[in-house]
């Protein structure tokens, strides 16, 4: 028998030898580059015979050799591959057939080169098979245009490979590629990708066609992906490259603006603050914060340990039918998160530095020292007292707001390593974040480490990992109603910084006891350190053609540690005399668990998808906190627990919650044009009594393609689906323990002399028979492409409603308690419009695209329990929001004003009003009982917007690109609180430029009251004296960037880079007095209970923002 020869043994020369020769021969009578098709000429010209069954490779390859000019090489690690038995049945045909008949299961492929045929496993020849091979590159050249001309800039690729150029000013490139049946892939975004095989070709002119929409785009949907014209659910989609043009901190701060129907609003503008997500309104009273899936893993977690560089893609499930598949965590709508991965064939390092500088993007007008003195001496007057300050001269005084603000930096870098081949990828990212505050002493660091990696272990078993790895370092000031920013607005500009001697001043006599803003930053001595780890390792296995399983296990585990220190420190009248420290520790870990096992089938014109699943999640949480007072000093190294010597405290707590589920989803797809879907989720939560712990969870849509039918031709549509949905999704976020009564620890006063000793009494009475909030949603929509695809328009109506909605309501005082425990007896609906409109286009060589939406949304309480009892609730002022039938959830609650008493006859011919004298603010008589008192508060506004919206434009023009975006609401009210204390005579803070419009005498105002320290007629109660328009449009982001040239980057040895400069919170135009009227909740801890109202938080930033982006 002759032998096969290996690689390793193969005489190199011999086959160099082999291709001159041929090269000198062909050269004689072709150009050079034919050359490369002598070997296919040879092999289109040679016939052979073979009949063999069941036989070892290698002796095929014998007789092949026997019969041709041809030799055979492969690499040594092939050996066992030349031995697998083979059959073939072939009389006088060419090699090629031959070949694929032979080669047909044994997992490897051939190249034929010249009278050389190579076998390996890849589909494209490596650079080591090349190198080993001698392998000559093909020249590929051509043009690349669209209808209105050449194209510069379109990526050209080999598949497979990381070979790669683009196009020049003129359109034209040229790349060499490893084979003449290679595939090249031409990308450009706005266009359709297109995937060209060169079949022996050395010349590809391309023409492109425009794509706004894409009907073949790849979207990430729960548990899978679908092409984007095949969706029958209500889904919105955004890119990485829509999150690079306006440069966010934070993963959740992309989502604004970019979706309709998904309202984002920052509520703090803290360092690393994330934002506050409602998805088709407010969805129940509880909470309405939507599900977070990120890579497959759930999560309800802040995302500010996410790098924003990293996401590769944003789909958000608004309706039923897109979100049932997650079924108890969907009823807010479902947020899907896909990180950036390694591609075949491209090996790439990416890098990314931005670095800026922020500042306070609007201040508020207060009183200079001479105004606030004249003020507080007019107030003293016209209450009959003696005036304190008797006009000092004192000039603007210290303007607190520059003393505590700064211009702050900015600064993030993320590097990247990615490869892969058709086997392995893998990417290795590293990521810094550090945000200085526009308030002094407030900052936030931010480390990541992520990794990915998938791998073919097998033509049918995968396995792979993503792992996120965070640091957050935070040192904290005190922000809410007691923070820093509040004492800087409140303490009086009669108060210097600074005492002569450099300690921070404080108030004196007459000007209140409040802190030095700027010591209150200093002293804040609390930190904060959270390390994270979250992520998933995964495995899937084909099973036989088209039945895939697939196994997924997510972690969720972080440590967060929480130091605060409370030094002593003497102002003035303002002092503490007791230091004290807490020490926090919250450990967190979660598991989960999915199995998905899909079959996909296609038949003719019939598409099947069936999806089947179990999810198990388990999660725990461990907190511990230690406090002590009276420490020998402030320093730091006496700041640990054992360090002080009284009034020690300890508690700890233990809460844990699991979920058991099975899901199922079959999509039916015929003839491209008859779309189907349906969905039900099975779910038992450890948060429900077992009588009513499993809720059935299902949902369906459907879509017509009209588009696709005979009798729909039109020369301008392209495509046009209209879509329906129906289904209903649970919510199990109530609390852990809503089914029972819980314990809560207070202390006694027990024995002589009494000592507190600690006890416990049940916060709240026992129902055994809480069960799942259940939403309904029905959905209505469609969407149209046009003109070539360059206008996408879709429109959406819903109609989304909780019913079961758990309350607390109130019981009578013989019952022991102050009110029932959980009762599911409200009910509550949203419903709106959604629309979105994308234009993209092109003249002559420039780009640009509009993309818009709107929603508008009315959200109304429809049931409130067996009485339809409203619910009154508010931070203060008497109370001041109220959820009642037939009104939107906790709209504001209070009196109606109607001007100013002007004189004492206004007051005798007006309701009974008491402690009113002329000055005073004239409240209207709502019930016309002839009495001003509490049964006259009305409804006096709303805090959800009546419509939202966001507009994003965008040019670009050769290597120039810019981008806007705006994004804003109307028809919402802000209850302004700061305005409680900016115009309230009665308190030694300082006050609004506002209060310079009071009442003087008859005639002088009708808006601002006389001022007073007693206020007897109560002008400060809660009113719509502090209500204000919220509507606002704000130019959230401008970028300015340019891109070069592969020719400008070669120069560099770059595959690419982009330079751009990018300014946030630019502009806002708005009628509302406060500092943004971009207000959420007013405190993190009360959720939506404080929907609106601004108690003067930390406010946000403008920022202007430089970077680059690197590609090797």
């Amino acid at each position: 028998m002759k032998e096969v020869t290996k690689a390793k043994a193969f005489d190199k020369s011999f086959l160099l030898r082999i291709l001159i020769m041929s090269n000198i021969s062909l050269m004689l009578v072709l150009c050079s580059f034919i050359s490369v098709t002598a070997a296919e000429s040879y092999a289109q010209r040679v016939k052979i015979s073979l009949e063999y069954k069941n036989v070892p490779l290698e002796r095929v390859i014998t007789d092949i050799k026997a019969q041709t000019e041809f030799e055979f090489a492969y690499q040594a690690d092939l050996e066992s591959l030349i031995l697998k038995k083979v059959s073939v049945n072939a009389k006088d045909e060419f090699i090629d057939n031959v070949m694929n008949t032979v080669l047909k299961g044994t997992g490897l492929n051939f190249r034929i080169i010249d009278k050389i045929i190579l076998l390996s496993t890849n589909q494209i020849l490596t650079t080591s098979e090349r190198s080993t091979y001698n392998v000559p590159d093909v020249l590929v050249s051509g043009e690349v245009k669209d209808k209105s001309g050449t194209l510069p800039g379109v990526t050209v690729r080999v598949k497979g490979t990381n070979l790669g150029t683009a196009t020049d000013a003129a359109g034209k490139y040229k790349i060499n590629v490893p084979d003449k049946e290679a595939i090249l892939i031409f990308s450009y975004v706005g266009y359709q990708t297109l995937e060209i095989p060169l079949q022996g070709r050395v010349v590809i002119d391309v023409e492109m066609v425009q794509d706004a929409l894409n009907l073949n785009e790849i979207v990430v949907v729960g548990y899978g992906t679908q092409k984007k014209g095949d969706i029958t659910g209500a889904v919105s989609t955004i890119s990485s490259s829509d999150i690079q043009k306006i440069a966010v901190v934070g993963v959740d701060h992309a989502i604004q603006g970019q979706a309709a129907g998904v309202q984002v609003t920052q509520n703090y503008g803290t360092p690393g603050a994330g934002v506050q997500v409602r998805i088709r309104g407010i969805g129940t009273i509880g909470d309405s914060d939507p599900l977070y899936v990120i890579d497959g893993v759930p999560t309800k977690e802040n995302l500010n340990s996410l790098n924003a560089s990293d996401i590769e893609s944003i789909s958000i499930l608004k309706d039923a039918s897109a979100a049932a598949i997650y079924g108890a965590r969907a009823a807010n709508g479902v947020v899907l998160i896909t990180t950036k991965k390694g591609q075949a064939g491209v090996s790439q390092v990416q890098f990314n530095a931005t670095y800026g500088i922020q500042k306070i993007s609007n201040k508020l007008q207060l009183l200079t020292a001479d105004e606030y003195t004249m003020v507080m001496d007019e107030a003293l007057t016209n209450d009959g007292l003696s005036p304190v300050w008797n006009n000092p001269g004192l000039g603007n005084g210290t303007d607190w707001q520059d003393a505590i603000f700064r211009n702050a930096a900015f600064q993030k870098y993320d590097l990247s390593v990615s490869s892969g081949n058709d086997k392995t990828t893998y990417l290795l990212g590293l990521g810094y974040m550090g945000q200085d505050g526009i308030v002094k002493h407030s900052d936030f660091e931010r480390y990541n480490l992520r990794f990915n990696i998938s791998s073919d272990v097998t033509d049918k078993f995968t396995v792979g990992a993503n792992m996120n790895l965070s640091r957050i370092k935070e040192n904290l000031i005190d922000t809410e109603i007691n923070g820093v920013v509040r004492s800087a607005i409140f303490q009086p500009p009669t108060i210097a910084v600074y005492n002569d001697d450099g300690t921070y001043a404080g108030p004196g006599e007459n000007e209140g006891d409040a802190q030095n803003p700027l010591g209150m930053a200093d002293r804040s001595d609390k930190t904060s350190a959270n390390n994270k780890l979250f992520g998933n390792i995964f495995a899937s296995y084909d099973i036989i053609k088209g039945l895939k399983f697939r196994s997924n296990l997510g972690l969720n585990v972080y440590s967060l540690q929480t130091i605060d220190f409370d030094p002593t420190f003497s102002e003035g009248n303002a002092n503490r005399l007791v230091n004290s420290l807490t020490h926090q520790h919250i450990s967190y870990f979660d598991i989960n668990w999915e199995n998905t096992l899909e079959y996909s089938k296609s038949l003719d014109k019939h598409r099947f998808t069936a999806l089947l699943g179990n999810t198990m999640q388990n999660s725990s949480t461990n907190l511990l906190s230690g406090y002590r007072e009276k420490f020998n000093n402030n320093e730091d190294y006496l700041q640990y627990l054992d360090a002080g010597s009284a009034n020690d405290r300890a508690r700890g707590r233990l809460t844990e919650w699991s979920l058991l589920s099975y899901f199922g989803r079959i999509n039916y797809d015929f003839a491209d044009k008859y779309l189907l879907s349906v969905n039900a989720r099975y779910d038992g939560s450890s948060r429900f009594g077992i009588s009513n712990r499993w809720g059935l969870f299902p949902s369906a849509s459907a879509g017509w393609r009209i588009s696709g039918e005979e009798f729909f031709k039109t020369n301008f549509i392209d495509d046009l689906k209209i879509r329906t949905s129906w289904g209903q999704l649970g919510n199990q976020d109530i609390g852990l323990y809503a089914f029972s009564s819980t314990l809560q620890q207070t202390f006694y006063p027990i024995g002589n002399p009494q000592l507190l000793q600690v006890g416990y009494f049940p916060s709240s009475d026992f129902n055994p028979d809480v069960k799942w909030e259940t939403t309904t949603q029905f959905d209505l929509g469609f969407d149209l492409s046009a003109f070539d695809y360059r206008l996408y328009f879709s429109a959406d109506y819903y109609n989304k409603k909780t019913s079961d909605m758990l309350l607390i309501l109130p019981q009578p005082a013989t019952s022991g308690f102050g009110s029932t425990g959980y009762e599911n007896v409200g009910e509550i609906e949203n419903k709106g419009m959604e629309f979105q409109v994308i234009w993209k286009d092109k003249v002559g060589k420039v780009n640009y695209n509009i993309n818009a939406n709107f929603t508008t949304n009315k959200n109304e309480v429809i049931h409130l329990g067996e009485l339809n009892e409203a619910i009154t609730s508010g931070l203060f002022f008497d109370m001041s929001t109220r959820t009642e039938v037939g009104h939107s959830i906790r709209e504001f609650y209070g009196y109606v004003t109607d001007g100013i008493f002007q004189n004492q006859s206004e007051i005798d011919n007006h309701a009974d009003q008491p402690g009113a004298v002329p000055g005073d603010v004239r409240f209207k008589d709502v019930n016309n009982d002839g009495v001003i008192n509490s049964e006259d508060r009305t409804f006096i506004g709303n805090p959800y917007p009546d419509m939202f919206f966001g507009l994003n434009m965008g040019l670009s023009y050769k290597g120039f690109d810019i981008s806007v975006f705006f994004q804003g609401q109307y028809g919402n009210e802000i209850y302004n609180a700061t305005k409680f204390w900016l115009t309230n005579s009665g308190y030694n803070y300082n006050k609004g430029t506002a209060i310079l419009e009071r009442w003087t005498e008859e005639g002088s105002s009708n808006s601002e009251p006389r001022l007073t320290t007693i206020d007897a007629n109560q002008n400060a109660r809660g009113s719509d004296r502090y209500i204000e328009d919220g509507s606002y449009l704000k130019l959230k982001n401008l970028q300015i960037g340019y891109t070069l040239s592969e020719t400008q980057s070669a120069k560099l040895r770059l595959k690419g880079a982009r330079f751009f400069i990018s300014g946030s919170n630019l502009l806002t135009l708005t009628k509302y007095t406060g500092y943004d009227p971009e207000v959420g909740a007013a405190r993190a801890t009360l959720g939506d209970r404080t929907v609106g109202f601004d108690e003067v938080t930390y406010p946000q930033n403008r920022g202007l923002i430089m970077g680059v982006n690197i590609t090797l």
